[in-house]
């Protein structure tokens, strides 16, 4: 459709999180992707020093997030190449399957956390598909009629793992009440 496939790479500080790249594509398919991981990490070792272990590979398993799924975990040139660990969910799944109910329970979260100035956002396309993203007639969060909402929606996977998995480590960090 005119979905865009989204890459966005955060840091996570003390009590914030920053988005600090992104990288978006009408017509990027998992290969694409995957070719993009690679130039990124090589990126991420020259320019800021990066180590492997300071990282995490989150997608959702959507139509290419299956085949992205399936790149990560079964070609010889990503298990030979790719130092980036990748996110498992709870049934031992690459990636993250996302459902309405989890999407909407995300955008109040992702609200929340803008709102109370714990995830900074620096890109202007990002702030734009925010001043267009609502809740609908049904209840569902989308980007209303002429706006995008693909780096919102993929922000959302930054949320879910700030919540759900880092939030052992982080000592209330990202909580609305800290």
């Amino acid at each position: 459709g005119e979905d865009n496939s989204v890459i966005q790479v955060w840091e996570i500080a003390p009590k914030k999180v920053y988005e600090i790249a992104s990288f978006v594509d009408q017509f990027a398919d998992a290969t694409v992707i995957f070719e993009r991981l690679l130039w990124l990490q090589e990126f991420m070792k020259q320019r800021w020093n990066y180590q492997p272990d300071e990282s995490l590979i989150i997608f959702e398993r959507n139509g290419i997030g299956e085949g992205l799924s399936q790149i990560l975990t079964q070609t010889e040139k990503a298990i030979e190449n790719l130092e980036m660990p990748i996110f498992y969910d709870d049934r031992g799944k690459a990636g993250l399957h996302t459902t309405q109910t989890i999407k909407n329970k995300m955008a109040l979260q992702f609200k929340n956390l803008v709102e109370f100035d714990k995830m900074k956002i620096s890109d202007p396309e990002f702030i734009d598909e925010l001043y267009g993203f609502v809740r609908t007639a049904g209840g569902s969060y989308a980007g209303k009629s002429g706006y995008k909402d693909d780096r919102v929606t993929c922000s959302f996977l930054m949320v879910y793992y700030l919540l759900n998995v880092f939030a052992d480590f982080a000592q209330g960090d990202f909580s609305v009440d800290n």
